[in-house]
C-alpha cells in the first residue's frame, strides 16, 4: 500500500482481536482482506476503521464469532 499503515493502536489492536479471538491465521486473513480493501477503495492505508461492520469477514468462523457478538455480518458469495 502507499501510505503508512496503523495496526498499533489500542483501537485496531482491539478491533482485530474481536474478529480473530487471537488467532494467528485468522489475524493474517483480516489484514489481508481489509488490505484488499483498502487498496480497491484507494484509501491505500490501514487502520482502526479498516476493520468496521463494512468489512467482508473472509472466513466461516470469523463469520461465526462475531455473529455470537452481535454484530452484523457480510459472506462474499459462494461462501
Amino acid at each position: 500500500m502507499r501510505e503508512a499503515s496503523d495496526l498499533i493502536s489500542g483501537e485496531a489492536r482491539e478491533r482485530i482481536h474481536k474478529l480473530t479471538s487471537g488467532v494467528t491465521a485468522r489475524i493474517f486473513r483480516l489484514i489481508e482482506t481489509a488490505a484488499e480493501d483498502a487498496v480497491r477503495s484507494g484509501k491505500e492505508r490501514l487502520d482502526a476503521d479498516s476493520f468496521g461492520d463494512n468489512l467482508v469477514l473472509p472466513l466461516v468462523s470469523m463469520t461465526q464469532t462475531a455473529r455470537r457478538r452481535g454484530k452484523p455480518v457480510q459472506q462474499r458469495a459462494g461462501a
